[in-house]
């Protein structure tokens, strides 16, 4: 039962790590994935899942500190604050080593670094700039626009919630506070971007013009997803399989089911998402073809073409191919 749990856990921590490889791919990260993602990439949910779950991918994790460093302007350490807090990631750890890292190179503080020291001296200066005409890269083409604010986030919002919102509806999906956002919401009122109506007492905001906006930003295309609490329970399964796998429990179902309940907030959200709630109407073949990581429809995405026929690439044969 013990070697079921690890390979368990195993296997959900190498989807994970595929999930990764091909997200910064897709961001400008060197490695032999070419396939597009088909939902929108986040970037601080990305940036925890690699420190956390591809941790023993040291070239990963040293090249997403790369890109971090060479595309430190579209990088939201207010978002990685918030990212983390809200999905219970524990800062210490490798999240902190991740954001020592980065930080030292970035000569920014990052949330929740102390005491812990760069793992790198020096960087692999091989991420490529990000094309961020990709539909999966609209968050990051929005704050390149329009900042690394509330502002391109509440944008973001609107054009993903064709309908009227609030600000306080807003701010239950972004990370940053009612009153930043309302600030935010009244200034692109006068720009004519979106336009305001008041539904009892409250204001409420729908695009004027999305298409307006889709001329700077490029249609919506690619589909959005939780990725915050998704990673976080992704991982928490991971570790919590391995765990109970190495230290042979006498009931390991209750242990699991008990690290799943340090989880509620992370499994609440993920509750209220449509493809997580309406499982029993989809098969699984339908899953799969939905999920642009699924490994039922896809190679690693740090494997070459010609070798996903072949034999995996192990950890030691990246590091060989990145020398």
């Amino acid at each position: 039962m013990s070697s079921v749990l690890t390979t368990v856990g195993e296997r959900i921590r190498s989807v994970a790590v595929d999930i990764a490889w091909q997200m910064w791919s897709a961001l400008g990260v060197s490695s032999w994935e070419s396939r597009t993602p088909r939902s929108v990439i986040e970037l601080e949910p990305l940036i925890a899942l690699t420190a956390v779950g591809a941790w023993d991918d040291r070239r990963l994790v040293s090249q997403a500190v790369d890109w971090c460093v060479a595309n430190a302007d579209l990088v939201s350490l207010h978002q990685m604050r918030r990212v983390v807090e809200d999905n219970a990631w524990p800062f210490e750890g490798p999240i902190a080593e991740f954001g020592a890292t980065a930080g030292h190179f970035m000569r920014k503080p990052w949330p929740g670094v102390r005491s812990e020291q760069p793992f790198l001296r020096e960087l692999p200066l091989k991420s490529k700039p990000p094309d961020l005409r990709d539909p999966a890269l609209i968050a990051l083409r929005l704050r390149a626009v329009f900042g690394v604010g509330a502002r391109s986030e509440t944008l973001r919002f609107l054009l993903f919630h064709p309908w009227p919102s609030t600000a306080a509806q807003i701010a239950r999906e972004i990370p940053y506070g009612e009153r930043q956002i309302t600030k935010d919401l009244r200034l692109l009122t006068l720009a004519d971007i979106p336009r305001s109506s008041t539904h009892g007492s409250k204001a409420e905001y729908v695009l004027s013009d999305a298409s307006a906006l889709e001329t700077i930003t490029g249609k919506p295309s690619a589909q959005p997803v939780p990725w915050g609490p998704a990673f976080r329970l992704t991982t928490e399964l991971a570790d919590a399989f391995i765990d109970l796998g190495t230290h042979n429990l006498r009931n390991p179902d209750t242990a699991l089911a008990a690290r799943i309940r340090q989880l509620s907030a992370v499994l609440e959200r993920l509750s209220q998402e449509h493809w997580w709630t309406s499982p029993t109407r989809q098969t699984v073949d339908d899953v799969a073809d939905w999920i642009p990581w699924s490994s039922t429809k896809s190679g690693n995405a740090h494997n070459p073409p010609d070798a996903r026929s072949k034999t995996a690439c192990t950890p030691a044969c990246r590091r060989s191919a990145d020398a």
